[in-house]
């Protein structure tokens, strides 16, 4: 291409660099970002309890949705943001990169140092030959900010990788339940678009849920002992979650009982897990569907060791009353119905990011560019000597990247070495 319309394309490429570039652009960028994620942190998202937001206002929930606010670390128009963000970095990352080429090994001229923070000049009444010496220090220092932004543009692409590949699940499991090693065993899953199902790498059993509490009922502490396929024992905590083949599994603070109910009639023994859930008077309680169509009703409390059952086949009800933890009852229609045990259950998330390595990577490279930043500092000196008539003119200068004003000391030490006769 070439003629007008080259010029054209020419001029359009480097008007939308200058945008890029601009400030107020990268500015309002970060803004607009910080504001999504505070958005993405304050409203229920996909995978979460979502249906908190239907309960208070189901027109304000199909708005949430239709902007897609419910799903905003998987929305289109955030993954644009990001990429407009990425996309400043780059051409500042660009322009600092070629400024440090342009000027790690530039002779530095004397004119440099026109404006240095520390000048001087010197009479000295010996005589030389005419002379310039210029020193650079610190070029280290010139590294700095270009690797600070360098791990922002990681980060940014870790983002990115993470929108787009990372896959988060959910499980409820009681004491004694195994979770197979496929995704269906998850209660729920949900990631980027291209994102695979999350599985675990080999079973896991849960053989016991320590639960502790303050006087007040408040949880205090919470661990689940494991076996996984191999026979390995495993312990999982609040805050210590295991590490299996890529996949971070979490415990989760959110607990509550289980009922281990048996029906026996003529088809036999049949038993069923029953999850309890927290009820709104302060109790746990569900309802469950067994063998024949029996309708069972579940309540207790915490730490209890019986519950209150009802069962009920279409509208007739079969029983109503309180069963213990090892006792059993039977209904009217003539089947026997056991309360087994009452057994914990917990909830259990996994993880899958494979952004991690870079999200590291972006730290570390934040972390050197900003200590380099700080710690390193260009410093230019320069000591240029001129014969007179009356012995000989030294100028003395000294030139700081930042913080001039800490390399006084420096530039008198100079100064002194020069009156003394040094150069």
């Amino acid at each position: 291409m070439t003629g007008p319309a080259a010029a054209w394309v020419r001029s359009r490429w480097r008007g939308l660099l200058a945008k890029l570039r601009s400030p107020r652009v990268i500015v309002a960028e970060v803004l607009a970002i910080g504001a999504a994620s505070a958005l993405g942190a304050l409203l229920p998202q996909v995978g979460a309890d979502a249906s908190a937001l239907t309960d208070v206002s189901p027109r304000l929930a199909t708005l949430i949705h239709l902007a897609a606010l419910d799903r905003v670390f998987q929305s289109a128009w955030f993954l644009a943001l990001v990429l407009l963000a990425l996309a400043s970095l780059t051409v500042t990352q660009i322009d600092q990169w070629r400024r440090v080429a342009r000027t790690w090994a530039a002779p530095v001229d004397v004119s440099h140092f026109a404006s240095a923070q520390h000048r001087r000049v010197l009479t000295r009444t010996t005589r030389g030959a005419a002379s310039r010496r210029v020193r650079t220090e610190g070029r280290v220092g010139l590294l700095g900010s270009p690797l600070f932004h360098l791990g922002l543009v990681v980060l940014t692409i870790a983002g990115l990788v993470t929108m787009l590949a990372s896959r988060d699940a959910v499980v409820d499991l009681f004491e004694g339940e195994t979770l197979e090693a496929e995704p269906g065993a998850f209660g729920a899953q949900w990631g980027g678009a291209l994102s695979s199902p999350l599985r675990l790498p080999a079973r896991l059993r849960v053989d016991r849920l320590r639960v502790e509490r303050y006087p007040s009922g408040e949880l205090k502490g919470l661990v689940a002992n494991a076996t996984l396929e191999s026979g390995r024992v495993v312990n999982v905590g609040v805050n210590e979650p295991l590490e299996l083949g890529g996949v971070d599994f979490h415990l989760t603070p959110v607990v509550g009982p289980t009922a281990m109910l048996e029906l026996s009639g003529p088809a036999g023994i049949a038993g069923r897990a029953v999850v309890l859930r927290p009820s709104a008077d302060e109790g746990y309680s569900a309802v469950a569907t067994l063998e024949g169509g029996l309708e069972t009703r579940v309540w207790t409390r915490d730490g209890a060791d019986e519950i209150e059952l009802r069962v009920l086949r279409g509208p007739a009800l079969l029983f109503a009353g309180r069963l213990s933890a090892g006792s059993a009852t039977t209904l009217a229609s003539g089947e026997r119905i056991s309360l087994h045990s009452l057994r914990p259950w917990a909830r259990f998330t996994a993880s899958r990011n494979p952004a991690t390595p870079l999200i590291w990577l972006g730290v570390l490279l934040i972390v050197v560019g900003a200590v380099v930043m700080v710690t390193v500092v260009r410093v230019d000196t320069a000591v240029v000597t001129t014969p007179t008539d009356a012995g000989e003119e030294v100028l003395v200068a000294l030139r700081a990247q930042r913080h001039p004003a800490l390399f006084a000391y420096k530039f008198e030490r100079l100064v002194a070495a020069c009156a003394r006769g040094g150069t």
